[in-house]
């Protein structure tokens, strides 16, 4: 058996977490649910999300898991986006990891819709939803990867910005094994300035820079026609 001087010796060599690691993350957003930012900056106005008009399930042991969305909650939340510009997702109740959760579900239904103006503003939505939580992002690639290079790209940036280099792969299942998101992730991180932090760089996106993944595919974004 090991002694316990030969376990000291093994754990201090294993530096689970580098310096160049740990100054990565201090200057890297942060979950504004979560972390110190929400302190601070309550979040980027207008906001697009709205609360949800309707009560999420949650799945239960043993029980079939009850329909993210169905197509009469998303037509609902479609015509409330028509008359008010809104998107109602945001989620105020549950534990916030089921919240993070349902919500991207939810915003991933919601993206598959036929308006190209109404995947827009889901954009948008995303984006906020990505601000508060930072963080299980991976449930939204099989709809990037299946109808919009935009929301793949939106994802890329992403995730160039919280994730440090010696933790691609590490952190989703699947994206970083295909060659397209892998050059996506590190051509963003290559055209990044080194005059400004990554906390900064995605503020100034949530500010006033989300057009760059919307298709404007009338050639204008969707908030000039509310």
């Amino acid at each position: 058996m090991f002694g316990s001087s030969a376990f000291e010796g093994m754990f201090e060599s294993c530096d689970l977490v580098d310096d160049d690691e740990t100054a990565f993350y201090d200057q890297a957003p942060r979950s504004r649910c979560i972390g110190v930012d929400g302190k601070d900056n309550p979040g980027y106005l207008p906001m697009i999300r709205s609360d949800v008009r309707f009560r999420p399930e949650e799945p239960r042991v043993g029980k079939v898991p009850p329909p993210v969305l169905t197509e009469t909650q998303k037509n609902e939340i479609y015509k409330h986006w028509q008359s008010s510009g809104k998107i109602g997702t945001a989620i105020s109740f549950g534990a916030l990891s089921f919240r993070a959760r349902r919500e991207c579900e939810i915003l991933a239904r919601l993206y598959e819709h036929a308006d190209p103006d109404f995947q827009d503003a889901v954009i948008d939505a995303i984006a906020e939803w990505m601000d508060d939580y930072q963080h299980d992002t991976e449930r939204l690639y099989p709809v990037a990867k299946n109808s919009s290079s935009k929301l793949m790209q939106l994802l890329a940036f992403q995730y160039a910005l919280v994730t440090h280099p010696n933790l691609y792969g590490f952190r989703v299942h699947g994206p970083m094994d295909e060659p397209e998101f892998e050059k996506m992730v590190k051509d963003f991180v290559d055209g990044f300035s080194k005059e400004e932090t990554y906390r900064d760089i995605w503020t100034n996106f949530m500010q006033d820079g989300r057009c760059q993944f919307h298709q404007h595919r009338a050639g204008k974004c969707w908030r000039t026609k509310l």
